[in-house]
């Protein structure tokens, strides 16, 4: 059995694939599974599950957000957390852990950055956050997964 699993949808500009994937260069057993790859019966293989996309609409994409409600339901106890966003979102972080210990779960974890966003009226004025997730993006998110889901 795999300590952590991180699931995940990178769409638009692959914005959280690229933090995902400093993340597994810096700790290359963490398992990384794309959304429509992920079957529920892996939720009984992991110790820990993250759930990670970009935010649509103050949500996580749609495959990412059906997983989520499938893991309050599931076995598994520790969930964590990771979005990029056009505007990180401190309410976003507080209902996602509410939801998960509100269902019995415990959250061990949120970390949001931003990402590079021309979804919708941004795309006219060529997009915002250019260049993000940049290097202090990746540095933080392997930080926050060093400290909540490593050495936690």
């Amino acid at each position: 059995m795999s300590d952590v699993c991180i699931v995940y949808s990178s769409t638009h500009h692959k914005n959280t694939e690229k933090v995902l994937n400093k993340i597994k260069e810096k700790y290359p057993e963490t398992v990384l599974i794309k959304a429509a790859d992920f079957s529920p019966a892996d939720f009984t293989r992991y110790e820990a599950i993250g759930f990670a996309s970009g935010i649509f609409y103050s949500k996580f994409a749609k495959p990412i957000n059906a997983l989520f409600e499938q893991a309050l339901k599931s076995s598994v106890q520790k969930l964590f957390f990771i979005y990029t966003a056009g505007a990180p979102n401190a309410g976003f972080d507080k209902t996602l852990q509410k939801r998960t210990e509100q269902s019995g779960k415990i959250c061990i974890g949120v970390f949001g950055c931003k990402g590079f966003d021309t979804f919708g009226p941004f795309k006219l004025i060529g997009g915002l956050n250019k260049g993000c997730p940049n290097e202090n993006d990746f540095k933080n998110a392997i930080d926050f997964f060093e400290k909540n889901i490593i050495n936690a």
